[in-house]
């Protein structure tokens, strides 16, 4: 069974592709840290116009476009119908996630952030 955590659209922003990278390598280095899948924001919504010459990201573009992407750490969404864990005012570290983990209910949790 996967576990997911989902990163919330407004901690990507839109910016050119190398600040856009550096966040995704975050939540790639997390994901592997806590042993889950990280669901990210596609192109289109993070890319911006003005590092594009004024155009958007064609929407049928996955980050696989730009570089190799391993899909057990990083994925286009997560599931809707499981259990959605949300953070708000702390920062997961290990202990937190692997407390988080053992809690779950098999229902393929996201953790959301």
């Amino acid at each position: 069974e996967r576990v997911y955590v989902r990163f919330d659209r407004s901690m990507f922003g839109r910016a050119g592709i190398g600040d856009i990278t550096g966040k995704l390598a975050t939540c790639a280095a997390f994901a592997s840290m806590w042993g889950c899948v990280a669901a990210v924001p596609p192109p289109r919504e993070t890319l911006s116009e003005s590092h594009n010459d004024g155009r958007r990201v064609d929407a049928s573009l996955w980050w696989d476009t730009y570089w190799t992407i391993d899909p057990t750490t990083l994925t286009r969404s997560a599931p809707t119908d499981g259990r959605v864990q949300r953070l708000s005012d702390q920062v997961p570290n290990g202990a937190y996630m692997r407390q988080w983990l053992l809690q779950r209910d098999g229902e393929g949790p996201v953790l959301g952030l």
